[in-house]
């Protein structure tokens, strides 16, 4: 799956891309993030808000977001491509929690596990 990034491409629409693949997971948008990979919730970025507001690259282009690929994979590509700040989450029963300590799982993976828990 290709997600393309535009400027003017809102951050919901990437999001409901993202999850229409993945179900047991969504990935949320961030202003920065902290140094140890834990994000700030005021931190989040609106999903209404354009995609060209908030990322430092200009470069458009699409995304591969194949599922053998791993989370950690996917959001560096969502960095150092398009400059954006963006965390992987999983469904885990009526709770979503962050996927940084299996950040080198595919999103696959990821997926059946949220799966499994929910």
């Amino acid at each position: 799956m290709e997600i393309l990034i535009t400027d003017d491409k809102c951050v919901k629409e990437v999001q409901e891309e993202f999850q229409i693949k993945f179900p047991f997971l969504k990935i949320e948008f961030f202003k920065n993030t902290q140094k140890n990979g834990s994000s700030l919730k005021s931190q989040l970025i609106p999903g209404k808000m354009p995609l060209g507001m908030v990322r430092h690259i200009r470069t458009e282009g699409s995304l591969n977001i194949d599922g053998s690929r791993s989370v950690e994979e996917i959001e560096n590509d969502f960095q150092n491509k398009f400059g954006l700040s963006v965390e992987v989450f999983r469904k885990s029963g009526s709770m979503w929690i962050e996927t940084t300590l299996t950040h080198h799982w595919s999103l696959l993976r990821q997926n059946f596990e949220g799966q499994q828990m929910s």
